[in-house]
């Protein structure tokens, strides 16, 4: 069998089990968009706050562009860090009150970088262990698998099953989750699984991709509900600038020594191009408009009700607090027959299948934004109709 043949024969698979895929086109930023053509309401982004077209990130982008321009060349460690880099890291530290920050061209490289760093053994030196929630994104998965640290996975927000796992392994222990996962919509027990990691002398990683700038105090993350005034040394704040910060890149907030070890050891950074800086200034700009006008809380208040009105409807709705409204639908066919109803009527709202969830639990990822209007949450509510 020649690659022409093997591939083809994968695709007719994927197609017949309804996993086919294919990229659209989507134009113009904010809540109605062109897909394919043809305009539509925006329920597929993760640009909770609607910033991505905001003037004052357009603008500060716009100026990053003229003075520093279209990227960063090359490596940080090899043609230097951007001013922007420097001036994003800094409001990042203190926006998460960590002792610093790393910034770095995407999430995906910041989870690879980050966990290859942690998870690096050297001479002599017992290797590491990190623990999992089984429904970490694929990019702590990833940078789990490759740093060669040994991997265990726990149940979904289960602190008593990790407590269970943590002492079978000797050596240094990381605990890696997220706060508000991205397909379920839930929030983890950060407390009892702090408690659990101390508990073993580990340390805890916290993914707040999609809590960033959305939950806590001030927009700074679920973790900030549990950790009172500064970081503590024996957490990591892991994120993006391409959800409520509206623009793209990843960060990591901790301790000066975890950092500096990525610097050194974090392949994903060492050999990497550095963030354009025209996104760190985007981001940076976004920082500051977090609790601007009410946004969050119009957010967060519009979810809920939206998420009251659809279970009412008889809709199986899962998640938490947060704008990730998961349609449950199950069949692989089923979800991308009702994603391609809503796009007929105007409202794309994506259907997430496997492998991103497990087969038989399609679903369909609603988010909400705070640049949707009234009339368009309800319009996407008639559309969907009852199941």
């Amino acid at each position: 069998m020649d690659w022409t043949e093997r591939l083809r024969k994968r695709l007719d698979a994927w197609r017949d089990a309804g996993l086919a895929r294919r990229l659209r086109t989507a134009e113009g930023p904010g809540a109605r968009v062109r897909v394919d053509g043809r305009e539509v309401v925006h329920f597929a982004s993760n640009d909770y706050l609607g910033l991505a077209a905001h003037p004052a990130v357009l603008d500060a982008a716009k100026a990053a562009l003229n003075a520093s321009g279209a990227g960063a060349s090359a490596s940080r460690l090899i043609c230097g860090s951007k001013p922007e880099h420097a001036a994003l890291e800094a409001d990042l530290a203190r926006f998460k009150r960590s002792e610093g920050a790393l910034v770095f061209a995407s999430g995906y490289q910041a989870a690879l970088a980050s966990l290859g760093a942690l998870g690096a053994a050297g001479e002599e030196e017992p290797r590491p262990a990190f623990f999992l929630d089984r429904l970490c994104h694929a990019s702590l998965l990833d940078g789990a698998k490759l740093s060669g640290a040994a991997v265990r996975v726990f149940k979904h927000n289960d602190a008593a099953d990790l407590a269970r796992l943590l002492p079978r392994e000797s050596g240094p222990k990381l605990v890696v989750v997220e706060s508000l996962y991205s397909m379920d919509g839930d929030v983890a027990p950060l407390g009892e699984l702090l408690a659990a990691a101390r508990a073993a002398g580990a340390w805890l990683l916290v993914d707040e991709a999609h809590a960033t700038g959305v939950l806590g105090p001030g927009g700074r993350g679920v973790l900030a509900e549990v950790c009172e005034g500064a970081l503590p040394p024996d957490v990591l704040s892991l994120g993006t600038l391409s959800k409520a910060l509206g623009s793209q890149g990843g960060f990591l907030c901790g301790p000066r020594t975890a950092l500096d070890a990525i610097v050194h050891a974090g392949r994903a950074f060492l050999f990497s191009t550095g963030l354009a800086p025209a996104c760190a200034a985007a981001a940076r700009a976004a920082l500051g408009l977090i609790d601007d006008g009410g946004r969050r809380e119009r957010l967060l208040l519009a979810s809920q009700a939206l998420r009251t009105r659809l279970r009412a409807r008889g809709w199986e709705i899962s998640g938490g607090p947060g704008p990730i409204l998961p349609i449950l639908v199950g069949g692989e066919s089923a979800a991308v027959a009702l994603a391609e109803r809503l796009l007929e009527a105007g409202y794309w709202v994506p259907a997430v299948r496997f492998p991103t969830v497990k087969r038989g639990q399609a679903r369909l990822r609603l988010s909400l934004s705070a640049a949707h209007d009234e009339g368009q949450i309800e319009g996407l509510e008639t559309a969907l109709g009852q199941p």
